[in-house]
Protein backbone atom coordinates (compact mmCIF):
# COMPACT_ATOMS: atom_id res chain seq x y z
CA UNK A 1 0.00 0.00 0.00
CA UNK A 2 1.66 3.02 -0.91
CA UNK A 3 0.21 5.32 1.99
CA UNK A 4 1.21 2.96 4.26
CA UNK A 5 -2.16 2.76 6.13
CA UNK A 6 -4.26 0.28 6.35
CA UNK A 7 -8.23 0.71 5.45
CA UNK A 8 -11.24 0.30 8.76
CA UNK A 9 -12.43 -3.05 7.33
CA UNK A 10 -8.94 -4.64 6.87
CA UNK A 11 -7.87 -2.72 10.03
CA UNK A 12 -10.96 -4.45 12.46
CA UNK A 13 -10.13 -7.98 10.60
CA UNK A 14 -6.54 -7.66 12.50
CA UNK A 15 -7.55 -6.32 15.63
CA UNK A 16 -10.07 -8.59 15.83
CA UNK A 17 -6.93 -11.56 15.15
CA UNK A 18 -4.95 -9.59 17.77
CA UNK A 19 -7.80 -9.86 20.32
CA UNK A 20 -8.24 -13.48 19.85
CA UNK A 21 -4.99 -14.33 21.20
CA UNK A 22 -5.53 -13.43 24.49
CA UNK A 23 -5.94 -16.18 27.04
CA UNK A 24 -9.13 -13.85 28.22
CA UNK A 25 -11.92 -12.30 26.33
CA UNK A 26 -10.96 -8.49 25.08
CA UNK A 27 -13.16 -6.14 23.49
CA UNK A 28 -11.94 -4.73 20.30
CA UNK A 29 -12.92 -1.33 20.66
CA UNK A 30 -10.65 -0.97 24.27
CA UNK A 31 -8.14 -2.79 22.90
CA UNK A 32 -8.04 -0.32 19.86
CA UNK A 33 -8.50 2.66 22.35
CA UNK A 34 -5.86 1.59 24.40
CA UNK A 35 -3.19 0.94 21.18
CA UNK A 36 -4.41 4.59 20.28
CA UNK A 37 -3.66 6.31 23.17
CA UNK A 38 -0.46 4.38 23.36
CA UNK A 39 0.97 5.91 20.04
CA UNK A 40 0.80 3.20 18.08
CA UNK A 41 -1.10 3.93 15.54
CA UNK A 42 -3.80 6.73 14.89
CA UNK A 43 -6.86 7.06 12.99
CA UNK A 44 -6.88 9.37 9.55
CA UNK A 45 -8.14 9.50 6.16
CA UNK A 46 -6.99 8.70 3.04
CA UNK A 47 -7.77 10.97 -0.13
CA UNK A 48 -7.33 11.56 -3.13
CA UNK A 49 -5.08 15.03 -4.20
CA UNK A 50 -7.53 17.53 -7.01
CA UNK A 51 -3.97 18.68 -8.55
CA UNK A 52 -1.70 15.60 -9.04
CA UNK A 53 -4.66 12.68 -8.19
CA UNK A 54 -2.34 11.21 -5.31
CA UNK A 55 -3.56 9.44 -2.53
CA UNK A 56 -1.96 10.51 0.93
CA UNK A 57 -3.02 9.99 4.41
CA UNK A 58 -4.08 12.35 6.62
CA UNK A 59 -4.45 12.17 10.21
CA UNK A 60 -7.73 12.94 11.38
CA UNK A 61 -6.09 16.22 13.94
CA UNK A 62 -5.04 17.26 10.62
CA UNK A 63 -8.42 17.68 8.62
CA UNK A 64 -9.22 20.71 7.80
CA UNK A 65 -11.52 22.22 4.99
CA UNK A 66 -8.80 22.35 2.98
CA UNK A 67 -5.83 20.43 3.31
CA UNK A 68 -2.06 20.17 1.66
CA UNK A 69 -1.20 17.28 -0.76
CA UNK A 70 2.46 16.06 1.07
CA UNK A 71 2.92 14.82 -2.68
CA UNK A 72 2.46 17.61 -4.88
CA UNK A 73 2.79 20.48 -1.48
CA UNK A 74 -0.58 21.95 -3.13
CA UNK A 75 -3.50 22.56 -0.91
CA UNK A 76 -6.62 20.88 -2.44
CA UNK A 77 -9.94 21.66 -1.03
CA UNK A 78 -11.60 18.49 1.18
CA UNK A 79 -14.15 16.31 -1.12
CA UNK A 80 -16.77 16.71 1.42
CA UNK A 81 -19.05 16.55 -1.28
CA UNK A 82 -19.60 12.74 -1.75
CA UNK A 83 -17.10 11.00 1.62
CA UNK A 84 -19.12 8.19 1.21
CA UNK A 85 -16.17 7.42 -1.97
CA UNK A 86 -13.67 10.22 -1.49
CA UNK A 87 -12.94 9.52 1.90
CA UNK A 88 -11.48 6.46 3.52
CA UNK A 89 -11.10 6.04 6.87
CA UNK A 90 -7.85 4.01 7.88
CA UNK A 91 -5.45 3.73 10.73
CA UNK A 92 -1.51 4.35 10.14
CA UNK A 93 1.47 2.87 12.80
CA UNK A 94 3.21 5.91 14.62
CA UNK A 95 6.92 6.23 15.13
CA UNK A 96 8.74 2.82 15.97
CA UNK A 97 6.09 0.59 15.06
CA UNK A 98 6.15 2.49 11.21
CA UNK A 99 8.99 0.85 10.86
CA UNK A 100 9.69 -1.92 8.16
CA UNK A 101 10.29 -5.51 8.30
CA UNK A 102 9.18 -5.70 11.91
CA UNK A 103 11.12 -2.74 13.29
CA UNK A 104 14.35 -4.04 11.88
CA UNK A 105 14.10 -6.79 13.87
CA UNK A 106 13.54 -5.39 16.87
CA UNK A 107 9.80 -6.91 17.42
CA UNK A 108 10.87 -10.26 18.06
CA UNK A 109 13.95 -9.37 20.45
CA UNK A 110 11.59 -7.34 22.40
CA UNK A 111 9.09 -9.80 22.57
CA UNK A 112 11.41 -12.63 23.53
CA UNK A 113 12.79 -10.36 26.68
CA UNK A 114 9.27 -9.28 27.68
CA UNK A 115 8.14 -13.19 27.66
CA UNK A 116 11.54 -14.43 29.60
CA UNK A 117 10.74 -11.32 31.74
CA UNK A 118 7.72 -12.04 33.33
CA UNK A 119 6.87 -15.55 32.48
CA UNK A 120 6.77 -17.11 36.21
CA UNK A 121 7.73 -13.22 37.48
CA UNK A 122 11.29 -13.99 37.73
CA UNK A 123 14.18 -11.30 38.44
CA UNK A 124 15.82 -10.45 35.31
CA UNK A 125 18.43 -7.96 34.07
CA UNK A 126 18.45 -8.01 30.15
CA UNK A 127 21.17 -6.12 27.58
CA UNK A 128 20.34 -5.63 24.19
CA UNK A 129 22.49 -6.09 20.72
CA UNK A 130 24.91 -7.49 23.60
CA UNK A 131 28.70 -7.90 22.84
CA UNK A 132 32.15 -9.31 24.71
CA UNK A 133 35.22 -10.57 23.61
CA UNK A 134 36.93 -13.36 25.63
CA UNK A 135 40.36 -14.76 24.26
CA UNK A 136 40.39 -12.56 20.87
CA UNK A 137 36.96 -14.08 20.51
CA UNK A 138 34.15 -12.26 20.10
CA UNK A 139 30.57 -13.19 20.92
CA UNK A 140 27.78 -11.64 19.38
CA UNK A 141 24.07 -11.95 20.71
CA UNK A 142 20.69 -9.85 19.95
CA UNK A 143 20.34 -9.90 23.82
CA UNK A 144 21.98 -11.65 27.17
CA UNK A 145 20.09 -11.11 30.21
CA UNK A 146 21.04 -12.45 33.98
CA UNK A 147 18.02 -14.70 34.91
CA UNK A 148 17.10 -16.02 38.60
CA UNK A 149 13.92 -17.84 38.90
CA UNK A 150 11.11 -16.71 41.37
CA UNK A 151 10.95 -19.75 43.60
CA UNK A 152 12.25 -19.10 47.21
CA UNK A 153 15.10 -21.89 46.30
CA UNK A 154 16.49 -20.35 43.14
CA UNK A 155 19.71 -18.67 44.64
CA UNK A 156 21.77 -19.08 41.57
CA UNK A 157 21.42 -16.60 38.74
CA UNK A 158 22.02 -17.63 34.91
CA UNK A 159 23.24 -16.03 32.37
CA UNK A 160 21.08 -16.54 29.03
CA UNK A 161 21.99 -15.38 25.35
CA UNK A 162 19.30 -14.77 22.70
CA UNK A 163 19.22 -14.86 18.77
CA UNK A 164 16.04 -13.89 16.99
CA UNK A 165 14.54 -13.36 13.98
CA UNK A 166 11.06 -12.41 12.71
CA UNK A 167 10.39 -14.59 9.76
CA UNK A 168 13.48 -15.87 8.33
CA UNK A 169 14.94 -19.42 9.63
CA UNK A 170 18.38 -20.30 11.17
CA UNK A 171 20.68 -20.83 8.86
CA UNK A 172 23.48 -23.28 9.20
CA UNK A 173 26.26 -20.49 9.82
CA UNK A 174 24.03 -19.40 13.20
CA UNK A 175 24.80 -23.35 14.20
CA UNK A 176 28.25 -23.09 13.35
CA UNK A 177 28.80 -19.75 15.45
CA UNK A 178 26.75 -20.97 18.03
CA UNK A 179 28.88 -24.36 18.31
CA UNK A 180 32.32 -22.08 18.63
CA UNK A 181 31.48 -20.22 21.44
CA UNK A 182 29.93 -23.57 23.31
CA UNK A 183 33.24 -23.43 25.18
CA UNK A 184 32.76 -20.41 27.07
CA UNK A 185 29.11 -19.77 27.08
CA UNK A 186 26.03 -21.21 27.14
CA UNK A 187 23.58 -22.41 24.83
CA UNK A 188 21.65 -19.38 23.47
CA UNK A 189 17.92 -18.99 23.24
CA UNK A 190 16.78 -19.59 19.55
CA UNK A 191 13.58 -17.35 19.01
CA UNK A 192 11.30 -16.85 15.64
CA UNK A 193 8.13 -15.25 15.31
CA UNK A 194 7.24 -17.97 12.59
CA UNK A 195 4.74 -20.22 12.88
CA UNK A 196 4.84 -23.48 13.74
CA UNK A 197 2.85 -24.40 10.28
CA UNK A 198 5.53 -22.11 8.47
CA UNK A 199 8.76 -23.24 10.02
CA UNK A 200 11.09 -25.78 8.99
CA UNK A 201 12.97 -28.21 11.90
CA UNK A 202 15.96 -26.31 13.28
CA UNK A 203 18.22 -27.66 16.11
CA UNK A 204 16.97 -26.01 18.80
CA UNK A 205 20.28 -26.85 21.31
CA UNK A 206 23.53 -26.49 19.90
Amino acid sequence: MATGDVDEREFFKNMNRVARTHRFPVNVGTLVENYTKAKIFNLGIRVQCSVCEQRSWHPLEAMRSEIECPICLSRFPLPIHDPRNELKWSYKSLGPFALPKQGFGAYSVLLTVLFLSTHQRPATTPVLSFRATQNNKELEADFMMFYRGSAFWERETETIYGECKSFNSFTEKDIRECAGSRKTTPAPFWCSQRSRRNSRRVISNC
